[in-house]
């Protein structure tokens, strides 16, 4: 992976990271990296307060992760289970 595709995923991993800590009230975080049929998934999943539906598309810094992964050629997923919790998963192809 070239360093301009190294740094949009760092920025996209530390936009994770700054949402957990700013808005989540989380106590745990949990990181995983997998790779699996040609691609790389890094997910990273709280157990905080969740987000709600109504609210998500109007969040900037969700936007800018899935723009920054779109660059990559990937995806960004976000799931937030009714009860709390959210899991922000990059998926991207492997060099």
């Amino acid at each position: 992976m070239d360093s301009r595709h190294r740094h949009q995923l760092f920025l996209a991993f530390k936009e994770a990271l700054t949402n957990i800590v700013r808005h989540s009230g989380a106590t745990e975080v949990r990181l995983s990296i997998r790779r699996l049929n040609g691609e790389v998934r890094l997910a990273i999943a709280d157990n905080g307060c969740g987000l709600t539906t109504n609210r998500t598309a109007e969040m900037d810094g969700l936007a800018n992760m899935r723009a920054r992964l779109e660059h990559l050629g990937g995806r960004c997923e976000i799931t937030s289970p009714p009860g709390g919790g959210t899991l922000v998963e990059f998926h991207f192809p492997t060099p």
